[in-house]
């Protein structure tokens, strides 16, 4: 579900795909929960609030299964944390399954959602995958090298992903200059 481009309820996107689907799914599967109770101004993000949990509820009891995949303990940019911690905390008790990438992860998850220790098993790591054989490989790595201008005996750090304030990239490149890191470069 696409919270950003709708679904054929924009209402209540999560009810509206199980309701308007030509088949109802047998699991829905959330990843960034944030984008469906916050909204363009306090009256969307109040009508939102009400919404989501109420979605969560109905759509459990018509036996459809809610999967969660919790890449974040809380939204980056924490606009209303102590609103989101309610969802979040709701949303954990209505899906019958949350997926982390890591045990630690899953244990912070428990904890921080307050998962009662018999239901604590809802709670699954699932390895995050990679893209090796996903895309063609189509330069070696002495090619790639001469081409971005790193010496073959440098060891490379790169820094993949958005730019963005949470992120702290000025600290990152301020910490690299500040180490021994001889013959390494930070990309």
């Amino acid at each position: 579900i696409d919270p950003v481009q709708g679904s054929w309820w924009p209402a209540a996107p999560i009810l509206g795909t199980v309701l308007f689907s030509d088949e109802r799914p047998d699991i829905i599967h959330l990843h960034w929960i944030h984008l469906f109770f916050y909204g363009n101004s306090p009256f969307e993000s109040i009508l939102k609030f009400i919404r989501f949990p109420f979605e969560l509820l109905i759509v459990s009891l018509l036996g459809v299964d809610l999967v969660w995949t919790v890449h974040n303990l809380r939204e980056h940019d924490q606009r209303a944390p102590r609103a989101e911690l309610i969802q979040r905390r709701i949303a954990a008790r209505l899906c019958s399954r949350l997926i982390t990438h890591c045990d630690r992860s899953a244990g912070l998850v428990r904890d921080e959602y307050q998962i009662p220790s018999k239901c604590s098993n809802r709670v699954s790591v699932v390895p995050h995958g990679n893209y090796l054989d996903a895309y063609e490989n189509e330069i070696l790595e002495s090619e790639a090298r001469k081409k971005l201008g790193i010496d073959s005996e440098e060891f490379v750090y790169v820094y993949f992903g958005q730019i963005r304030e949470y992120k702290q990239v000025p600290k990152l490149i301020r910490c690299f200059a500040n180490i021994d890191a001889k013959n390494s470069r930070l990309l």
